[in-house]
């Protein structure tokens, strides 16, 4: 029974001490300090630690902060009273402190959180597999099964997103429900694109080849003077190989489903229905579409020329009506992404003759007082000899930084109901890391139609492009 009392004693000693700082009374005194400035002696008196950002908006408004016995919980509410910061008091003697109006907030809220389940189907009443469901704001998700079914985990005011390829995205707030059925309905505007095949066009709902295919816009809005890097990483199948950076000569190698061949294995380019080898240097503004033709199916009218795959390169064209005029440009800077770091004069020559140490050799190759005269170089020491005892910094000395790569674009386009023409005039110019690697390319490109009668029609093409190294 003694026994018995004692550890009754001990426990109890153990629970005072371990709730005694949330209890103890805190007596402070300090006239126009900063909230930085009187949370350390807080936590002197209440024996609590507090962690916050150093960013946190509040801290540094002057307060003249004085209370005497009263609980922790009182002292902080005083302390944080007039201001966004609140504060959570947590285990083993930690308060937390965040930008929230709550400032009484002595411990964390739960998050409620509870399990929705539901179905998802098409307008045909059949099961979407593989639909993508998320929280909004917050990286939880799953997918349908087969049967079109899912389960997530979220809390109950959550924002349940749906999307799927081909059908249009929604939204649904939970509103505490725990079953949510969706029915999602087709794109039928993204369904309808128009995409060119081989020597048509045909809509993106009925293509069964394997095809891809990216808008002009899209090329162009990327600041690159040759168009091969800008197809590069904007469609599935296709690999690309940057052999060079040097402006004029930085094509990509493009290849279409990998290389299948021993032979040559580039693809067919043809840029407005005729096949042409040198496209790079294409103005990116003038593209109208993209179009990458990948299997047999998609190549099937151009034979064995396209048995690695087939480029179609659609250029814009003009419209009926009154003449417009767009300009497009910009001024931009290249640097390298990476410079090696390279050894100055005198940490070269004494690896030099540290290796001509291990190598046994008797005679070095710098003497004592070479390396003396290239760490005055290095240093900058009065009494160097730059002519004698060079010093350099390797490739930082020859590379140019800043490099200027500018570009312009301007286009005239318009026409009646038998008329249409286009002209655009594109101007870029790219400076090369290196003296003497600049490039000026000047691209001229006109389109012009005219349809006598519904069964007659004239096109005209004239592209010229003139690069100067």
């Amino acid at each position: 029974m003694k026994q018995q009392i004692r550890r009754l004693i001990h426990i109890a000693l153990i629970m005072l001490c371990c709730s005694s700082s949330l209890f103890s009374q805190i007596t402070l005194s300090v006239k126009n300090k900063t909230i930085r400035e009187i949370i350390p002696q807080i936590e002197k008196a209440s024996g609590y630690n507090m962690f916050f950002s150093n960013e946190l908006a509040g801290l540094n408004q002057k307060k003249d902060f004085v209370v005497t016995n009263v609980p922790l919980k009182e002292a902080l509410d005083q302390l944080f009273q007039g201001t966004e910061i609140s504060y959570e008091i947590k285990e083993d003697q930690q308060i937390l402190l965040t930008y929230g109006s709550n400032q009484k907030a002595t411990t964390s809220s739960p998050i409620i959180k509870k399990k929705i389940r539901g179905e998802v189907i098409d307008s045909q009443q059949e099961p979407l597999v593989g639909v993508t469901i998320q929280v909004k704001g917050v990286n939880t998700g799953t997918i349908t099964d087969l049967d079109g079914r899912y389960e997530i985990e979220a809390e109950e005011n959550a924002v349940l997103v749906f999307s799927y390829v081909g059908y249009i995205q929604k939204q649904i707030a939970a509103d505490k429900r725990s079953v949510i059925n969706v029915i999602l309905e087709e794109d039928t505007k993204a369904l309808d694109e128009v995409i060119v095949i081989g020597y048509g066009t045909t809509k993106k709902a009925s293509l069964t080849a394997a095809v891809a295919s990216v808008k002009g816009e899209e090329t162009a809005r990327k600041p690159v003077a040759n168009i091969t890097q800008s197809i590069a990483g904007r469609m599935p199948g296709i690999i690309a190989n940057q052999g060079s950076g040097e402006p004029g000569y930085d094509n990509s190698e493009i290849l279409i489903r990998g290389k299948g061949t021993t032979g040559e294995a580039s693809p067919l380019i043809v840029i407005d229905g005729v096949p042409r080898s040198n496209y790079a240097q294409l103005d990116p503004t003038s593209i109208e579409s993209v179009t990458i033709l990948k299997d047999a199916a998609a190549v099937a009218p151009y034979g064995i020329g396209g048995a690695n795959g087939v480029i179609l390169i659609t250029t814009k064209k003009g419209n009926s009506g009154k003449p417009t005029f767009s300009y497009n440009g910009y001024v931009g800077f290249q640097n390298p992404t990476r410079i090696p770091e390279m050894v100055n004069s005198f940490e070269y020559a004494s690896l030099m003759n540290e290796g001509a140490r291990n190598s046994g050799l008797a005679n070095l190759p710098f003497t004592a007082d070479d390396l003396a005269m290239y760490q005055k170089t290095v240093d900058g020491a009065p009494g160097a000899d730059p002519n004698r005892y060079p010093n350099s910094r390797g490739i930082h000395d020859v590379i140019r930084k800043n490099a200027i790569l500018t570009y312009h674009n301007l286009e005239v386009s318009g026409g009646s109901d038998r008329v249409a023409y286009y002209v655009s005039l594109a101007y870029t110019s790219q400076e090369g890391m290196f003296k003497l690697t600049d490039m000026k390319r000047y691209n001229v490109s006109t389109r012009s139609g005219y349809e006598s009668n519904p069964n007659n029609r004239y096109l005209c093409l004239f592209k010229r492009i003139r690069s100067r190294p």
